[in-house]
C-alpha cells in the first residue's frame, strides 16, 4: 500500500455539477488543485455544525457573540439546503481589488467564489490551498452580508475567534488521488472532530460534484443487532491497486454500536465509476462496494 498525501488534483470544471465552477480552474497535479474547493463547499454546508459547537464554548458567551452566531446560524441553516447558489469563478472582473468573493445583501443570492484567490502562494512561491479553517471564515463572512446589524469590522473579529475556538475541536486529513490515464479523477478528504472521538465527514470530489460519503458507509455497515451503527472513526487512509476494480481506498475503521466502540479494523471501498455527459469518468455510488479485512 502506498499512502498519499496532498499530491494529485482534481478539475472542477463541468457543465452540471452541484457546486457550480466557471471556466478551467487552472490547476495542475502536484499544486493541490481541487482541495480549496472541496474545503469551501465542506464549510458551506457544514458551517452551522460548527456553530453550534461552538455556541458552547465560553469564549462565544457573551451577549454580542451569541447574538452574532444565533444570526449567522439562521442563515446558513437555510441556505445551506441551496447548494447550487455556491459557484466558484475565475472572472476576475467579477471581483475588484481582488475580493475573495462576492454576493448581495438578499437572502438566497448567488456567492462566487474568487477561485484564484484560494490557492496563494507563499514567501517560497508554493501555493498554499485554502484550509477547512480559512473556509469556515470564508462562509462566516459571506453570510454575514445578509445582515446590516452588525459592522464589517465586528464581523471580522467574531469570525476570528469562531475558528480559534472551532480549531480546539477539529483534525484534518486530507488525501489526494487521480488515475489520470483512464480519466478517473478523485479526492477524498477525511475530517476529524477529536472532541467527538469521530469522524465527521468523508468528501468525494470528483469531475461532477462533491459528496459526503461517510453516511453511506455507516448505512452499508451494520452492528450486532441489526442497526446501523451510531458514528464511525476512520484514520490511515490509503490505497491499493486490485485486479477487479483496479483500485481501492483502504482505512482502518473502527465503529460505534449502542455506546461501544469495536475494535480497529480495516475496511476497503472499491469505487466504480460511470461516464457522464461531458465524457468525464465520475463517482458511481450505486456500483461502489465495501469489504473488511
Amino acid at each position: 500500500m502506498k499512502k498519499l498525501i496532498l499530491t494529485c488534483l482534481i478539475a472542477m470544471s463541468v457543465s452540471k455539477p452541484v457546486f457550480a465552477s466557471e471556466g478551467d480552474s487552472g490547476c495542475g497535479f502536484g499544486n493541490g488543485g481541487g482541495s480549496a474547493e472541496s474545503n469551501v463547499s465542506y464549510a458551506f454546508l457544514n458551517l452551522d455544525v460548527y456553530l453550534g459547537r461552538a455556541a458552547l464554548h465560553r469564549a462565544m458567551k457573551d451577549e454580542l457573540s451569541s447574538q452574532m452566531l444565533q444570526t449567522l446560524l439562521s442563515t446558513a441553516r437555510a441556505e445551506k439546503r441551496r447548494p447550487e447558489l455556491l459557484h466558484f469563478s475565475q472572472d476576475l472582473a467579477q471581483f475588484p481589488e481582488s475580493a475573495l468573493f462576492k454576493t448581495e445583501a438578499q437572502s438566497f443570492a448567488d456567492i462566487f467564489i474568487n477561485l484564484d484567490a484560494l490557492y496563494p502562494k507563499d514567501a517560497a512561491g508554493q501555493v498554499q490551498p485554502y484550509t477547512l479553517s480559512q473556509s469556515l471564515k470564508l462562509m462566516v463572512l459571506v453570510w454575514s452580508r445578509r445582515n446590516d446589524v452588525y459592522t464589517r469590522a465586528q464581523w471580522e473579529n467574531f469570525a476570528d475567534r469562531f475558528v480559534a475556538v472551532t480549531e480546539l475541536r477539529m483534525e484534518r486529513l486530507y488525501f489526494e488521488f487521480a488515475v489520470s490515464s483512464v480519466g478517473r479523477n478523485l479526492m477524498l478528504s477525511l475530517f476529524q472532530d477529536p472532541s467527538l472521538g469521530r469522524s465527521t465527514a468523508l468528501l468525494v470530489t470528483d469531475p461532477e460534484k462533491v459528496s459526503d460519503i461517510l453516511p453511506w458507509i455507516q448505512a452499508k455497515l451494520g452492528c450486532g443487532n441489526g442497526s446501523s451503527p451510531e458514528a464511525l472513526a476512520l484514520s490511515g487512509l490509503n490505497w491499493k491497486m486490485t485486479f477487479d476494480y483496479g483500485w481501492a481506498v483502504m482505512a482502518t475503521l473502527s465503529q460505534n454500536c449502542s455506546g461501544v466502540w469495536s475494535e480497529a479494523r480495516e475496511i476497503g471501498i472499491k469505487f466504480r465509476f460511470r461516464e457522464n455527459a461531458d465524457k468525464h469518468h465520475v463517482l458511481d455510488l450505486t456500483a461502489t462496494k465495501i469489504f473488511l479485512e
